[in-house]
């Protein structure tokens, strides 16, 4: 493995990893902390781990085939066992790095600019939306509960990103059934955008989509616009250029948290996972 991974070019490995090895190192150094300390000779190593998940997102298919990669052998108990600990680090150590709902005076100009460019909406700094990501179905008790409105069982996740597709905020916590609305009200992000607006700003603005509610510092499109009027036309134009980047954000979030979600429950993941998330 560390033949392969000084040998492979640039190119190949963020294929294989869509990591850079910079970045994977990164990640590496800063997960180790929390990794189970190695008792045996015979143990497998940390960067092994880290590898052998980041090839299991980036490919999304079944864990027997990851666990043949590098030559390793690996049963699928151990990859699944592999998977719980490597992500369960990740998610602790760099989701809280790396995810934050906060921006730069710089990085909230450079967005409003973009907004306004290309979609010609003013103070818009980054788009908010929800996504449906399908799961196996719960117990009995409480399939009401993660049945959504489109006829399957979900988690209900709101993600926030700007327009270079930076993920700034993410949640997938709450049911299929719970409303985007809902969830929205109940997120930090909002608490967040509440208390800046509080403080006296006025000239920031989240985008959504008819889901959520209208705020001073969320805007949505027109609710009682007359057919044919330009709010009616304009606005859902607009509105699909300017969310653009969401779009292709939460597509690609959305299959790597089913992925996660998967690896976590154990599960075996088929190569056309994909057309399951919606």
């Amino acid at each position: 493995m560390t033949c392969w991974f000084q040998k492979t070019n640039y190119i190949r490995f963020v294929d294989y990893f869509r990591l850079s090895k910079e970045a994977f190192k990164f990640v590496l150094e800063k997960i180790v902390p929390s990794m189970k300390v190695a008792k045996r000779t015979t143990i497998i190593s940390n960067k092994i781990k880290l590898a052998t998940t980041l090839r299991f997102l980036a490919q999304g298919s079944y864990q027997v085939g990851v666990g043949n990669d590098f030559n390793l052998a690996l049963s699928q108990p151990t990859l699944s066992a592999i998977l719980a600990e490597t992500l369960e680090a990740l998610e602790k150590v760099i989701c809280p790095l790396l995810i934050k709902f906060e921006m730069s005076e710089e990085e909230q100009t450079e967005a409003k600019r973009h907004f306004f460019q290309k979609a010609g909406f003013p103070g818009v700094i980054g788009c908010v939306d929800g996504t449906h990501i399908k799961i196996s179905a719960p117990t009995k008790l409480d399939q009401n509960l993660y049945f959504n409105r489109k006829g399957f069982f979900s988690l209900n996740t709101i993600i926030i990103c700007d327009h270079k597709m930076k993920i700034s905020y993410f949640d997938a916590r709450y049911a299929g059934s719970s409303h985007d609305s809902l969830i929205w009200n109940i997120s930090s992000a909002k608490q967040v955008l509440r208390e800046r607006y509080d403080s006296g700003v006025r000239n920031a603005w989240l985008l959504g989509d008819a889901g959520y509610p209208l705020e001073p510092y969320l805007m949505t499109p027109y609710r009682s616009s007359s057919e044919g009027s330009a709010e009616a036309l304009l606005f859902p134009l607009l509105a699909m250029t300017a969310w653009l980047p969401l779009g292709m954000a939460v597509s690609n979030l959305a299959a790597l948290t089913f992925f996660i979600y998967s690896a976590q429950q154990g599960e075996q993941i088929a190569p056309n996972i994909i057309d399951n998330i919606t």
